[in-house]
């Protein structure tokens, strides 16, 4: 049974100001994995979300499968008119048949991942859908970016939409949460709230995970220091060949 996501409520909203994480990542995207898999190879994008990263693979010539616990996200993902093969579920119990030359996951979905074995669990599915010499791509999120960004009050306001978030980091759990209210006009107002809650993993432990899961080859980039990406303070890109 798929379980209910908090993105359910604003699945449009992310889609239309939120979805475009991909883009400035394209560049290390296209150097680090795309050069080291065959062309028109398998690619399973985990949290897929509305599909914009997934999409923009296929465009490239990828056969690309996403998989997203949010209906509402695949909703809008299956309505791209895109050739990806869209599947609601939950990835801490997905388990394919089918065996992948590469596997993605961007915007730190990971971090969404709350209990350490859960996040295991998927680094295992994933290095066994994978096919030999294939590659696990992904980012996170640290807690230097949680301290960073998870403190405070944000509040954007246009003709269409007033986004307003508090967010807060506990050094403690580990734990940062978003809570924010969204008032949103299509033909009319509409009230929006929500709440989303990532936790921090420590890089060292993240790297013994995927040692366990059988990954032996782990190159960590930071995207400031090592991708030249601003404002992403905290932020590491994973790239890990089976």
């Amino acid at each position: 049974m798929t379980k209910y996501s908090d993105y359910d409520y604003f699945a449009s909203y992310y889609n239309k100001n939120w979805g475009t994480f991909n883009v400035p990542l394209m560049k290390s995207v296209r150097d680090l994995l795309l050069k080291n898999i065959p062309e028109k190879g398998n690619i399973l994008d985990l949290c897929c979300g509305t599909g914009q990263f997934a999409n923009r693979l296929s465009s490239k010539g990828y056969n690309v499968t996403g998989i997203d616990i949010s209906r509402k996200m695949i909703e809008i993902a299956e309505n791209s008119g895109s050739g990806v093969k869209f599947i609601l579920g939950d990835i801490t119990e997905y388990s394919s048949r089918e065996t992948y030359d590469a596997i993605t996951s961007i915007f730190d979905s990971l971090n969404h991942i709350l209990k350490e074995e859960d996040l295991e669990k998927i680094y295992k599915n994933a290095f066994n859908s994978l096919k030999e010499g294939g590659i696990l791509l992904f980012d996170m999120l640290m807690e230097e970016g949680f301290q960073e960004y998870w403190n405070g009050k944000n509040t954007k306001v246009t003709d269409q939409h007033v986004f307003i978030d508090n967010s807060f980091y506990d050094n403690k759990t580990k734990l940062g949460t978003h809570i924010f209210t969204i008032f949103q006009y299509h033909e009319h107002w509409q009230r929006i709230d929500g709440k989303v809650t990532e936790r921090a993993y420590d890089l060292d432990k993240v790297v013994d995970l995927l040692r366990a899961a059988g990954f032996k080859q782990n190159h960590v980039y930071h995207f400031e220091k090592d991708l030249n990406l601003v404002n992403r303070k905290g932020r590491y890109l994973f790239v890990c060949k089976k």
